[in-house]
């Protein structure tokens, strides 16, 4: 199977794209590359602190499990923590690495993510995902430790194949620094044009 990687990079302040699944050749990814209908996506973070409710890699979940209730499109997303099983299937696996870090010729930047999905060419589907995360993110104040949850919840949109949105407020690159973020009108925008709308309100999502 060939596989295209379509990463999105977050920069406190700024963002960079490399490429991302609106924005990519669609002779070779196409215009719209999503998960297939009804696929379990499984959320590995690499543990990088003690276990606690207050851990990164515990914060970080925590804005990713914020997903499923708004993400109502028959996809189940199961969030762990530790090191994946071999081969996992539908893995979306995140690390903690230094800032500095090159991944698909983009340097992941202080208080940064670089994620993307991972694409069958063929089918122009994802199949799964993978993201960096800096490993000098401070979790000692609360605010820190909202912004890491923030951070989780930002960067799974680009496992998801949306790109970012300055409109939105989970989809914007400029991630909150405090308090809890909650989806607007047009980061519910984003996910009904790639992925159907919910049951609740009268769709099915992808077929």
């Amino acid at each position: 199977m060939k596989t295209k990687y379509v990463a999105g990079v977050h920069f406190v302040g700024l963002v960079m794209m490399l490429t991302a699944a609106r924005h990519a050749d669609a002779a070779v990814i196409g215009k719209y590359a999503r998960w297939p209908a009804g696929a379990t996506i499984n959320v590995w973070i690499q543990n990088i602190d003690p276990e606690g409710d207050d851990s990164r890699q515990k914060l970080f979940a925590d804005g990713i499990n914020r997903w499923p209730a708004t993400f109502d499109r028959g996809y189940t997303i199961n969030v762990n923590l530790g090191n994946p099983p071999a081969n996992t299937p539908n893995l979306v696996r995140f690390t903690w690495v230094p800032p500095g870090t090159k991944r698909g010729g983009l340097k992941l930047a202080p208080l940064g993510g670089i994620t993307g999905a991972e694409v069958d060419v063929a089918t122009n589907q994802i199949t799964g995902g993978q993201g960096i995360i800096d490993n000098t993110v401070p979790n000692g104040t609360a605010a820190q430790r909202q912004f890491i949850a923030n951070l989780g919840m930002h960067e799974f949109t680009h496992a998801l194949g949306l790109a970012d949105d300055r409109n939105g407020v989970v989809t914007n690159s400029k991630i909150a620094p405090t308090g809890v973020m909650a989806f607007n009108a047009r980061d519910l925008a984003e996910i009904t044009l790639l992925y159907g709308r919910p049951p609740t309100q009268g769709g099915g999502g992808p077929r």
